[in-house]
């Protein structure tokens, strides 16, 4: 199935629920944040706490799935809720997330919905072939928390 095939079934299955019928799942932010973060990640979840941490000092909010039990069987109308709500998803790739079929939903429906992506390369991996093209923040070496605020900041300023 062609990536095109894939974001026109989530633009059809997200549509199948009406809002009021989908998981009620508030979004927490501040008033004053920056810019609402969706954190797509697999298997390292200390680094996406550690991620969410910088952040959330720089007043952006930053969510991933730690507050959602695995088994909970809204776990993803919840994901795709959090997706629609916030502005940017953040896509951590490594071996892991990129061999995830729940990383690759994530992104895809984050990018049929229209939501900005940026890409942190945590370590070196072999990328979907939509993602290679694009541009990526480099974090294999060390952490470059700044270029990433500031790739935050243009997006909420275009």
């Amino acid at each position: 199935m062609g990536i095109q095939t894939f974001i026109q079934k989530i633009k059809k299955s997200s549509n199948r629920h009406p809002k009021s019928q989908r998981a009620s799942f508030v979004v927490g932010f501040q008033k004053k944040t920056i810019a609402k973060i969706f954190i797509s990640y697999s298997k390292d979840e200390k680094f996406a706490k550690q991620i969410q941490k910088k952040l959330r000092e720089n007043n952006i909010y930053a969510w991933y799935d730690e507050d959602i039990p695995k088994d909970n069987k809204n776990y993803h109308e919840m994901i795709d809720t959090q997706i629609e709500n916030l502005d940017i998803l953040l896509l951590i790739l490594d071996k892991h997330s990129m061999e995830s079929h729940y990383v690759t939903y994530e992104w895809a429906f984050a990018w049929g919905k229209g939501k900005e992506i940026i890409l942190l390369k945590k370590e070196e991996c072999e990328m979907h072939e939509r993602l290679s093209a694009w541009n990526f923040i480099d974090f294999r070496n060390r952490c470059k928390w700044k270029e990433l605020i500031n790739a935050i900041k243009l997006i909420r300023n275009k």
